[in-house]
């Protein structure tokens, strides 16, 4: 494997913001897109998991007879009210979601000045976020499934913190929901440095299908396995990983993709359940690598990896499976020489 190019690294500057200073451009999240980020937002489970933490503080205040008076309860009244009862906790979480979201992204607004981007939400308290131009690192375009059927997605961008700036570095939501359309159309009006073409992604080779299905499925099989046996018959339910897990190697490989212009490079890939499509200005990139084990040497293939600066950290990015020969030119396009 060849080693990884280091570009210096460049310096990043801090901006003031005058309070008179109008934008040059707003985009203002209308009523109608909250709603709808709201209700296909994944924060239920945020608020389920806030909820059990919370519980567990008082586990040893209530009485376990109580809790078991309560559970056989309603095992005495059969599975059709278990079922009803977590329909009707779902529901109440869902709704709590829904109106943290409402209150968080109020009247969110994305303002474009000369040197930055400024961020502005809240109902109870109004937020201000500013992102200097030369602190964004990349730009992500996320979709998760059930937004992608809806041709709806959010956008974030990475950017290199100050030793002195923690609260507003690393991973910012600059778009919390819009039409994907609308969102390739808006951001080239934001972030003029950077070509959001899709259309153009290279894609992983057909013989890849199988390395996707493999990597996807093959831990689940001991799980179903272990599974059927201790729980038999209730336990072959858990066949039906093997239908989700195909559809979700499936999903991988179909998003799995890259282009590069002279000055950007474009990779998109789905990192479990959502896809991400993130947009690299090469001069950002502090490095390149690919790798290669021996199982995938036979079908000549290699994960490509970028580097990037985010916030006090570093993030990578990667595309997996991708033809040995297109990893090779991507290299070569990172190169200082190419620069």
């Amino acid at each position: 494997m060849e080693d990884p190019v280091e570009p210096l690294d460049t310096e990043q500057i801090p901006i003031e913001v005058e309070k008179n200073e109008k934008p040059l451009l707003t985009f203002q999240l209308e009523v109608k897109e909250l709603l709808l980020m709201a209700v296909t937002s994944g924060g239920v489970f945020g608020i389920f998991l806030i909820i059990l933490a919370f519980g567990q503080q008082f586990r040893d205040v209530i009485p376990t007879d109580f809790v078991e008076e309560q559970f056989n309860t309603i095992v005495h009244y059969g599975v059709l009210i278990i079922v009803i009862v977590i329909l009707i906790v779902l529901l109440i979480l869902w709704g709590i979601a829904i109106v943290t979201t409402l209150f968080q992204y109020f009247q969110f607004k994305l303002m474009k000045f000369d040197d930055h981007i400024e961020i502005e939400k809240g109902l109870l308290q109004r937020e201000h976020t500013s992102i200097s131009f030369e602190r964004i690192q990349s730009v992500k375009l996320i979709e998760s499934p059930l937004r992608q059927m809806l041709k709806l997605a959010s956008v974030r961008v990475v950017t290199a913190g100050n030793s002195g700036d923690k609260e507003h570095s690393g991973d910012i939501l600059i778009l919390p929901i819009v039409k994907k359309a609308k969102a390739l159309e808006i951001l080239p009006q934001f972030l003029a440095d950077y070509d959001f073409s899709v259309e153009q992604l290279e894609r992983a080779p057909k013989t890849s299908l199988r390395r996707f299905f493999f990597i996807h499925l093959i831990w689940t099989l001991p799980i179903i396995l272990i599974v059927s046996i201790l729980f038999f018959p209730w336990g072959l339910f858990s066949l039906v990983l093997v239908p989700i897990f195909a559809g979700i190697a499936y999903g991988a490989y179909r998003a799995t993709g890259f282009y590069t212009t002279e000055t950007e490079l474009v990779m998109q890939g789905r990192a479990f359940i959502s896809k991400q499509t993130n947009f690299m200005l090469k001069r950002r990139i502090q490095s390149v690598a690919h790798s290669q084990s021996i199982w995938m040497e036979k079908g000549n293939v290699v994960h490509f990896s970028v580097l990037l600066k985010s916030g006090q950290t570093h993030l990578n990015a990667n595309v997996r499976y991708i033809a040995r020969q297109d990893a090779t030119k991507l290299y070569r396009w990172y190169q200082p020489s190419n620069k």
